[in-house]
């Protein structure tokens, strides 16, 4: 039988190596502390109350297979304890080895008194002095007798600043945080040096036990010039940068970023509104799903084809909340992989008569007579040119009346770019016909050179996605100055008008001179 205070030791031995084990692995293994708990207990029980305990309770001879098995666990611990710090101390000398073949070849590492446990052959060199003479005292008191401090992080500092820190240092760090000191002095030789340190705390179940400093030499002074230089503009960048997204994100204009290199889009706030998503970024195949199949070909190629610099826009169908809007799109390739752009909705639900902002505030014809009785009574050059769209209800049976609509507003548009100027205006005298006063003498001669040459000028090649479709117009120009009885005669330019490109004359734009 063997003894069991001899069993009792050899528990607690292997509780004490379990702790080991869990601390050098980090990791507390919560089934094995059971299990050895539950074995000291017993062996307890053994000793301070019944010898006899076990064998009473499972019969003669439980005591000694006990024994054997607390022996043959206590062999085992032994072997896992020393494979588990055999391994460490490998790792470690592989560590330093790697170390001292990197830029981060300068370390020391020192206990939670700031005693220097450890210490690099490159930071000897520069103190001038062996390893032998720093380890167990302070990191502090061996700086102050070896080198002369200058700076510490850009400001201007001394040894005793180090040494403050050094000393405040276990109470102001945070846990797994790395803090980053750059240190410029003068060594042993007078030389300037600067290294760059990474200090990591270390800790055990919690306790602050020392830290580790991993630093790297900067050996040309003017490089590291250079480098903060850099930094800081990076720095500069950067802040600049969440600005720009700041701002990108909040801004009142449907925005979005396409980087054509990994196909993801960014949208602003509102352009995400516009398409009912709760997120900022989507890939180009994401935004591709709300579109009407027929108008992704269009785009694609557009991008595709885009130059540095060059601007294009784009009408095309989302679905949006089970029903398809119209969209607007314009950009510009702004780099090699990046294109910035707006998209807004066009509007075809908010009024009541075209569905169009752009028609529904023209002017009408009571307001046509008005300004052609003005720029008489002042004696103003003005030509009204009458024009009606003849094709519109075939665009409606073909596309429906809200593509018919959008081409309308188009066109309008189109008219008020190329013709309006000086106090003309655009005035809506019916569904589809609009008299366009043109008070410029040199837009008229335009007219008037076009109409000899008997084409359709007017008409117009209309692209709302995969929708393509030339817009045809007639038109009839005339003088305000010869014009007798003013409602009278407009009757008699929309009469003219209806005549136009039929069998009793072909001709798209005439000048009325009667």
């Amino acid at each position: 039988m063997i003894n069991p205070y001899l069993i009792l030791f050899i528990t607690f031995t292997i509780l004490v190596m379990s702790i080991y084990q869990s601390l050098i692995r980090q990791k507390v293994s919560s089934m094995k502390f059971f299990l050895v708990a539950l074995y000291l207990f017993v062996i307890i029980v053994v000793v301070f109350f019944n010898n006899n305990v076990l064998d009473d309770l499972f019969g003669q001879g439980t005591y000694d297979y006990y024994s054997i098995f607390i022996l043959a666990i206590f062999v085992i611990e032994i072997m896992i304890t020393f494979n588990t710090s055999l391994l460490k101390v490998q790792h470690y000398d592989i560590l330093v080895k790697m170390l001292k073949n990197s830029k981060f070849n300068i370390y020391y590492m020192v206990d939670q008194k700031e005693r220097v446990k450890d210490i690099s052959a490159n930071f000897l060199l520069e103190i001038g002095l062996d390893k032998e003479d720093v380890i167990g005292k302070k990191i502090s008191n061996i700086l102050n007798k070896r080198i002369r401090i200058s700076k510490i992080n850009d400001i201007k500092s001394n040894n005793k600043s180090f040494q403050q820190w050094s000393q405040s240092y276990s109470k102001g760090f945070e846990k797994n945080l790395v803090q980053v000191q750059e240190i410029e002095f003068q060594n042993t030789v007078g030389e300037t040096s600067v290294i760059q340190f990474m200090i990591q705390p270390v800790m055990v179940f919690g306790n602050y036990k020392g830290r580790i400093a991993l630093g790297e030499k900067k050996t040309d002074l003017k490089l590291v010039s250079q480098e903060k230089e850099l930094e800081s503009i990076k720095e500069e960048y950067n802040e600049i940068n969440q600005k720009l997204k700041s701002i990108f994100l909040q801004s009142q204009e449907g925005l979005i970023f396409i980087n054509l290199l990994n196909n993801k889009m960014t949208l602003s706030n509102q352009a995400s509104s516009f398409i009912n998503k709760q997120f900022n970024d989507l890939t180009v195949d994401e935004f591709y799903d709300l579109f009407q199949k027929e108008d992704i070909g269009l785009r694609e190629t557009t991008l595709q084809k885009l130059e540095l610099n060059e601007q294009y826009e784009l009408k095309y169908r989302l679905k949006i909340s089970e029903k398809l809007t119209w969209f607007i799109e314009k950009g510009n390739k702004i780099s090699d992989n990046l294109i910035l752009a707006t998209v807004n909705k066009i509007d075809t639900n908010e009024f009541s008569q075209s569905g169009s902002k752009n028609l529904d505030e023209l002017k009408t014809n009571k307001d046509i007579e008005q300004f052609i009785e003005e720029r008489r009574k002042n004696n103003l050059y003005c030509d009204v040119l009458f024009i009606r769209l003849t094709n519109i209800k075939e665009i409606n049976n073909d596309y429906g009346r809200e593509v018919g609509n959008l081409f309308i507003s188009e066109y309008v548009k189109k008219m008020k770019e190329s013709f309006v100027s000086n106090n003309g205006d655009v005035f809506r005298m019916g569904g589809t016909s609009f008299i366009i006063t043109l008070t410029d003498p040199n837009k008229s001669s335009i007219i008037d050179n076009s109409i000899k040459s008997g084409k359709p000028f007017l008409d117009v090649q209309m692209n709302y996605g995969n929708i393509s479709s030339v817009l045809k117009v007639s038109g009839v120009i005339k003088n305000s100055k010869i014009f007798g009885n003013i409602k009278t005669d407009l009757t008699s330019l929309k009469n003219k008008l209806k005549s136009l490109r039929t069998f009793e004359d072909k001709r798209p734009v005439i000048r009325d001179n009667d």
